[in-house]
């Protein structure tokens, strides 16, 4: 079964229309992707476009704790708070 947030690419031939290139490097959720051959095709009856499937949309880690390290809430900063404020009148 796939996930929450499998997705698909549309990966076309050398000689893919224009409609299919504009699209080269996207990745859709499965339930959000074009239908093929894709609407305004130039040659839909002979399209040798298909899809790669991938378990998630995103194609790099984006977080730290995506590749082994520490998140950024490891680590709590002491708080320096004191009684009076910023402005002169707090003083």
């Amino acid at each position: 079964m796939a996930g929450k947030y499998h997705s698909v690419a549309v990966r076309q031939s050398a000689a893919a229309c224009k409609v299919a290139k504009s699209i080269r490097e996207q990745r859709f959720l499965s339930a959000e992707a074009p239908l093929l051959p894709l609407q305004g095709c130039n040659t839909p009856n002979s399209c040798r476009c298909r899809y790669e499937h991938f378990n998630d949309r995103r194609d790099s880690p984006r977080r730290d704790r995506d590749v082994g390290l520490p998140g950024l809430n490891w680590y709590v900063e002491e708080r320096r708070h004191n009684e009076e404020g910023r402005r002169a009148t707090d003083r």
